[in-house]
């Protein structure tokens, strides 16, 4: 049993397999989240501007939301596109330079305060992915490659676990989300998918016409 648990262990702390799993999937939210931003560049001051359409969303006294929620103060709230450029570059850095970690929380941080500020219109699946993006910050594809034993125990033994948060969260989410489905009656017996099919966002006309 001993030799068992510390097998176990050194899976954890001693070899990392997912390095190229890491950069396809940090690539891929980047990519993402920079073609989102681009897209929204238009509609940026109605977003995010010191005239926003939103509203404060939310009163609290928590200095770490604070922190990430600086556009909801009407003095922080005129550099917006400081944070919206921030946002991009970091995005940039992260997909060509080095530090992966260091530019991953910097692309969180802008990130984040862009979400709180319209997070009234946000959907779930950009909720998943602001929580997957902060365990990008604890991925190193190049864990394995750490030249001190003991700063690369901590690496990989992060890494790990990072990977292991960001897939039982999306496993957890859509589990619970699929058992109220089965478990209610909108979606068994077609409501829920009608409405899908005449939400222009979410449907197409061929598509549509053809389940009708």
């Amino acid at each position: 049993m001993y030799k068992d648990i510390n097998t176990y262990i050194n899976t954890i702390t001693a070899t990392m397999p997912y390095g190229s799993n890491i950069r396809l999937f940090r690539n891929s939210i980047l990519i993402f989240l920079l073609c989102n931003t681009l897209f929204l560049l238009s509609y940026s001051e109605t977003l995010y501007g010191s005239h926003s359409y939103f509203l404060p969303f939310e009163k609290h006294n928590n200095i770490i939301l604070d922190f990430l929620n600086i556009l909801e103060n009407p003095r922080l709230a005129v550099y917006w596109k400081y944070v919206v450029a921030g946002q991009i570059i970091s995005i940039i850095a992260c997909l060509f330079l080095p530090y992966k970690r260091l530019f991953a929380f910097f692309v969180y941080f802008f990130t984040m305060n862009l979400y709180h500020k319209t997070i009234p219109i946000q959907n779930a699946g950009f909720n998943l992915l602001v929580m997957v993006l902060f365990m990008l910050i604890f991925m190193d594809e190049n864990a394995n490659n750490t030249k001190s034993t003991f700063w690369k125990t901590i690496n990989i033994t992060a890494t790990n676990f990072a990977v292991w948060a960001a897939r039982f969260q999306v496993i957890i989410l859509y589990a619970v989300a699929s058992y109220f489905k089965l478990t209610g009656s909108t979606w068994l017996d077609g409501t829920a998918f009608y409405y899908v099919l005449f939400n222009d966002t979410y449907s197409h006309p061929w598509f549509k016409e053809l389940l009708i």
